[in-house]
């Protein structure tokens, strides 16, 4: 597959229409497509909300975070690595481990 096509799935959101016949873990899942190579691809479902709230994520890691920030709720990401947080974000924000996706997103 050419480099130009791989790319283009990068910075792009897929939705995972539900199937009368098959049903799976994506089903009726909006995904953001964080990375897209030829070792495999990195996306974050972002339309499955869970009962905890962002700043019990942020004590525990021990970071501080604006108040515009602590009461959204965390999103199931996947099934791949379901131990693992990702936190898509914009600028200011940066922290050591953030991977850039775009100009605008890490």
């Amino acid at each position: 597959m050419a480099r130009e096509s791989l790319e283009t799935c990068k910075d792009k959101l897929l939705y995972f229409s539900p199937s009368e016949k098959h049903f799976s873990y994506f089903t009726d899942s909006l995904i953001y497509i964080c990375d897209h190579n030829p070792e495999g691809s990195m996306g974050i479902i972002v339309n499955r909300s869970t009962n905890i709230k962002s700043i019990d994520l942020f004590n525990s890691l021990k970071l501080k975070v604006g108040s515009d920030l602590t009461q959204q709720s965390l999103l199931l990401g996947g099934p791949v690595n379901p131990d693992a947080v990702f936190v898509l974000h914009g600028k200011p924000l940066k922290w050591d481990s953030t991977v850039t996706v775009t100009n605008e997103i890490g």
